[in-house]
């Protein structure tokens, strides 16, 4: 099941990768087509709403980030909405994950 989550999370970074390469990211909005399908995908791999994943992305997180916060509260009890809060403030992953104890320094 873990092997299915990372590839399933894989194909949403490729897929966000080569909208971004191609020029799909729209400036104007947070919520081009190409984004809605991108926060579509990760909504349904961890089981979020959708507009839950849109408001982080249009509140200026990336996708590899709030990938990385759903990942990371999998299994804990940790509000992705806090991972990704420490992340804006400028703390590393490497920094918010030694600091919840999942790896040592």
């Amino acid at each position: 099941m873990k092997r299915f989550a990372f590839a399933r999370i894989t194909l949403v970074l490729i897929l966000f990768l080569l909208l971004t390469a191609c020029g799909a990211r729209e400036e104007v909005t947070c919520r081009s087509e190409g984004q809605v399908k991108i926060g579509q995908s990760i909504a349904d791999t961890f089981d979020v709403d959708t507009d839950r994943v849109m408001a982080w992305f249009c509140a200026g997180n990336e996708f590899e980030d709030i990938l990385l916060a759903l990942q990371t509260s999998q299994g804990l009890d940790l509000d992705p909405d806090a991972l990704l809060k420490q992340k804006a403030s400028g703390a590393t992953w490497d920094e918010i994950w030694q600091e919840i104890g999942l790896t040592s320094q």
